[in-house]
């Protein structure tokens, strides 16, 4: 029995970071399997990514040890020697194995982006992220993250998606500014 909402909040907060690190490991191993350096990656990731991911995993993962569970009261035999606990872990445990098989199965896709440098020149690449050290763009045929600091960048326009190993970080053609835009 819960003592009070002491015990609520922590059971929150444990859930919560149990979530996050869940999302976490589902985007390293994306970005690992995608053979970029996902140790420097992942620090740039959205928060909201990675709790979206970790809600996904785990909530795919408590319906498969649910089910486990089920199963295992309904077809072993009563006097049966293996726990429904004991199932439910080993199908988990499964799960997560073969969610990791699958993150490196699908292609990791990134927006692609123009990014606009102060300079005048536009470079496109795939947009990883933009935090206060500039803009993070993939080079996909490298597999090496490349940032512009902020200070160089003026904006930065984002396209569909495309998959991480199809782009590279090269120079593009810049649209005309806006002032430039002919008047209607």
């Amino acid at each position: 029995m819960l003592a009070g909402s002491k015990d609520l909040l922590a059971i929150g907060a444990g859930l919560a970071a149990y979530v996050y690190v869940a999302g976490g490991l589902w985007e390293y191993a994306r970005l690992s399997t995608s053979g970029l350096p996902a140790g420097a990656a992942l620090p740039l990731v959205n928060n909201r990514q990675l709790v979206g991911f970790g809600v996904l995993v785990m909530v795919i993962a408590v319906v498969f040890a649910a089910l486990a569970v089920f199963l295992a009261t309904r077809l072993l035999p009563h006097d049966s020697k293996v726990p429904p606990l004991g199932i439910a872990i080993a199908v988990l445990l499964i799960f997560l194995g073969l969610a990791w098989l699958w993150s490196s199965l699908i292609p990791l896709h990134l927006s692609r982006a123009k990014v606009r440098l102060t300079n005048g020149t536009c470079v496109s690449g795939q947009y990883l992220a933009r935090d206060q050290d500039g803009v993070h763009l993939v080079d996909g045929r490298t597999k090496r993250l490349v940032t512009f600091a902020a200070a160089a960048v003026q904006g930065v326009e984002l396209g569909g998606p495309a998959v991480v190993s199809n782009g590279d970080v090269r120079p593009a053609p810049c649209p005309a500014p806006l002032s430039a835009l002919p008047s209607r």
